[in-house]
């Protein structure tokens, strides 16, 4: 069996059987508890592509990067040692830098093209314990909702209470760790809780593309409307774009195709449409697989999932042409 540069380095440096090696062994199921850098995608796809060889490291303008132990990235023994992991004990990790990935020989982490995708990759979620806040004694505080660069954390007092105490925003947080680093209490009462996979924040949009022309396009229409509108009026736009969606079925597989896109992430996706990009060649990541898009009642399957059910998925102007009749006679009211 081959063995990589990193796995040789901690086997060899595992040759001391010592306290700190048998606490290791007894934590070797441990679920992963470091954050990894953005771009990671998951702790799969980083245990698979980096090297370890400390590049990211060096070059890190924060010095938040450091090597992972033994434990950090849990699961297996020894699995995720020297990894890469972010270090918020030592300052944040900055929205707007993507230099991890700039930097990366073994190409282990996405490379960003445009600021705003970089600032919106969710690497963690911060979490607030009232027991080790200075607030839950009476003092004040307010430093972590200051220092929060997404405006994830506001300050809200409980009912009859006289002091403000945070309250993380989750769908806002992207995990930077800046709130973690400047909380003040000698037991942090704000830590960042890992991602694996990571996660995008969407914000108030639904539907947000980078493209090719190094612009962000975004919509907050909900289902295909927005995606028809650019086959309308933005189709040369489009093709190789890298687009986030919060909810893909397979009506919305076929009008990526005519698109042109080059890569789609999505939350939830069906199972029918990672079928169709893959078809088409179009790179696709996603946190949770589902069967089917369901209606907005959820007493039944969504009406453009029905009206592509018995469309093959070769047959893309098909589709679109029924997803179109569809649109119009909801819209209509018919």
């Amino acid at each position: 069996m081959s063995m990589t540069r990193r796995r040789f380095l901690v086997v060899m440096g595992s040759g001391v059987v010592g306290a700190a090696t048998a606490q290791a062994i007894r934590e070797w199921n441990d679920p992963a508890r470091a954050v990894m850098p953005p771009g990671a995608v998951s702790l799969s796809h980083l245990k698979r592509s980096c090297t370890a060889c400390g590049l990211c490291m060096s070059s890190c303008p924060s010095k938040v990067l450091v090597p992972a132990d033994s434990c950090d990235y849990g699961r297996t023994l020894f699995g995720g040692a020297l990894l890469p992991k972010l270090d918020f004990s030592r300052g944040a990790c900055d929205p707007s830098c993507a230099r991890c990935a700039e930097v990366c020989p073994a190409q282990a982490f996405l490379r960003f093209e445009h600021p705003s995708e970089r600032a919106r990759i969710k690497i963690g979620v911060a979490e607030w314990t009232r027991a080790n806040c200075r607030t839950s004694s009476g003092e004040v505080c307010t430093l972590c909702s200051e220092r929060c660069p997404k405006d994830a954390i506001s300050l809200v007092k409980d009912e009859g209470g006289e002091v403000a105490h945070p309250k993380v925003d989750a769908a806002k947080c992207i995990g930077c760790g800046r709130c973690e680093n400047y909380c003040p209490a000698e037991t942090k009462a704000i830590r960042v809780k890992p991602l694996d996979p990571q996660d995008f924040a969407f914000g108030d949009e639904t539907l947000v593309a980078y493209l090719a022309d190094g612009t962000e396009w975004t919509s907050r229409a909900r289902g295909v409307k927005p995606l028809l509108d650019a086959i309308d009026n933005e189709l040369a736009k489009f093709a190789g774009a890298r687009c986030y969606d919060r909810i893909v079925g397979r009506a919305a597989a076929f009008l990526y195709v005519k698109l042109g896109v080059a890569e789609v992430y999505a939350p939830l996706i069906a199972k029918g449409a990672v079928a169709i990009f893959r078809r088409y060649g179009i790179r696709v990541r996603f946190r949770e697989e589902i069967a089917g898009i369901r209606n907005r009642k959820n007493d039944g399957p969504c009406p453009m999932e029905h009206t592509v059910a018995g469309i093959a998925d070769t047959e893309v102007d098909a589709a679109i042409a029924a997803i179109r009749a569809t649109a119009l006679r909801l819209s209509s009211g018919r």
